[in-house]
């Protein structure tokens, strides 16, 4: 078995410990979709806001593996907000506004039951007061502290204090039932403040792999705008040619989409055959796929990326 690594640093854990029991800013996570062909992604905590006279900290889903793709157009996936030991989330597109989805109580003891008062479903929020978690066993790793737990599933988790569930962010309330025993969700890597405090990834020893399919190309050259998106998209590469173009959804399922527009006014088929950068790029219209995540693979002639891409 792997041995996951909890990397905590006795000064930082005990500063933090007495402040809040989650991270507030420049905060990573990523995790595995195992049931996905493309199926690492992240969240990311930056920056702040007031809702209701109350403080939360801004969440999204990043486009790359660090926080600077973030920026003035790009809108939260919701809001964390940390009443002393326990650690809520708002969706950014909920119809409930006084109420909060309680993620996590690193505050709670052995016995006690954790309502959550929500689920995830496909990326969507819903309210269920039927999903709980019950804490069966606490344990202490590096003055932090390792919550063994049944869920109202039938499932086990296990929570680590300031980190999450090792099932990911947010798989304290995933409505996922796995047929099997493996868990579509897995936090490979947790960083807070660029130190990493959690590494259990199974592709290599870091906390962000290099694809082998990328072969040379440099992501930064194929870009997709806008992202989020309520339906265009727009692929863009400035050097390489883009042969077709694919899109998955969280379960690796393959998505219809219509034909492309092209900034010359033609039609391209689905999957292009010689299609030639140009400056506008190639318009993609989504907006008949649900909101949610989607994997966008573009294959070029040096190879393949895949994209990230929240439909709104």
């Amino acid at each position: 078995m792997k041995k996951i690594i909890i990397l905590f640093f006795t000064t930082l854990c005990v500063s933090s410990f007495a402040q809040t029991a989650f991270p507030t800013d420049n905060a990573i996570w990523n995790e595995e979709y195992r049931i996905s062909p493309y199926g690492f992604h992240q969240y990311g905590i930056k920056g702040d806001t007031t809702i209701n006279d109350l403080l939360y900290q801004k969440l999204y889903i990043l486009s790359d593996t660090t926080l600077e793709c973030i920026n003035e157009q790009s809108l939260p996936y919701g809001f964390i907000r940390n009443v002393e030991q326990k650690v809520y989330f708002k969706p950014y597109y909920w119809d409930y506004p006084e109420i909060d989805i309680l993620l996590y109580d690193f505050g709670a003891s052995v016995g006690d039951k954790i309502v959550h008062g929500g689920i995830m479903d496909h990326t969507s929020f819903y309210l269920d007061e039927d999903r709980y978690s019950i804490i069966q066993k606490i344990e202490i790793e590096n003055n932090k502290k390792v919550f063994y737990l049944d869920k109202s599933l039938g499932l086990n988790d296990v929570w680590y204090e300031g980190t999450g569930s090792y099932r990911g962010l947010f798989g304290t309330i995933d409505n996922y039932i796995p047929l099997y025993e493996s868990f579509p969700n897995k936090l490979v890597c947790f960083k807070n403040n660029d130190i990493v405090e959690f590494l259990d990834n199974p592709q290599c020893n870091r906390c962000f792999c290099t694809p082998d399919n990328i072969d040379e190309i440099r992501m930064e050259i194929i870009n997709i705008i806008p992202n989020p998106t309520t339906g265009e998209l727009r692929v863009v590469s400035s050097e390489y040619r883009v042969v077709s173009i694919e899109i998955f959804d969280i379960y690796g399922r393959m998505q219809e989409i219509p034909r492309f527009a092209r900034n010359d006014g033609g039609n391209s088929p689905p999957f292009m055959e010689g299609w030639q950068p140009q400056a506008d790029g190639v318009v993609i219209n989504i907006a008949h796929l649900q909101a949610g995540l989607y994997f966008v693979k573009i294959v070029t002639e040096q190879g393949e990326v895949v994209k990230k891409v929240v439909k709104q």
